[in-house]
């Protein structure tokens, strides 16, 4: 932040800042997240309950409690001022870390019969970010490859979250997972 007209906008500042500090793909959190969090969260040019502040609380409780720093997570999450499901309705989605696919995931018969397709699954997440009752949503061809979906989804882990009382930390995420013939790779993407 070394624009001074990205410096003097507080909104512009504490955009950047919670844009910079989100878990990235397989990798979590940059590690200066917490402290890019901080800066959002003691801006004195935000209110108390503005939305911004509001996103960093939640990042930063996240945050904290994927270090596993749970007291501390609490104590953030509590300058939200929200209830446990609030939580679940506006928290951050947590980011994907892993797919959990593999080479078997193919169906054997549909692979021997030639069948390629998709399927569209629902799951939620739990704050550990393991998936939980994965569920298809539509598929293409109809029941071939929903079981092998549903698979795919219990195999997929997330960043974890804080959620209060043991909460999901998201509900009803969708996914999409394409089964393609393999050519020298993994069939499943």
């Amino acid at each position: 932040m070394t624009q001074p007209d990205f410096a003097k906008d507080p909104l512009v500042a504490a955009t950047l800042r919670l844009l910079i500090a989100q878990p990235r793909w397989r990798k979590g959190p940059p590690e200066d997240a917490a402290a890019l969090l901080r800066q959002v969260n003691d801006n004195d040019a935000l209110s108390a309950r503005h939305p911004l502040r509001i996103a960093g609380l939640l990042a930063e409780a996240n945050v904290l409690a994927g270090k596993g720093d749970l007291t501390a997570a609490r104590t953030v999450f509590d300058r939200t001022g929200l209830t446990a499901e609030q939580c679940a309705m506006i928290g951050v989605t947590p980011a994907i870390r892993s797919f959990g696919t593999g080479p078997n995931d193919f169906p054997m018969e549909a692979q021997r019969l030639g069948f390629e397709g998709w399927v569209r699954t629902a799951f939620d997440i739990a704050p550990d970010g393991r998936t939980i009752a994965p569920r298809v949503v539509i598929a293409y061809p109809p029941f071939i490859f929903d079981e092998a979906a549903n698979g795919v989804a219990k195999g997929m882990r997330f960043t974890s979250s804080f959620r209060p009382e043991g909460a999901l930390a998201c509900s009803g995420e969708q996914q999409s997972v394409r089964f393609l013939l393999p050519i020298g790779g993994s069939p499943v993407s």
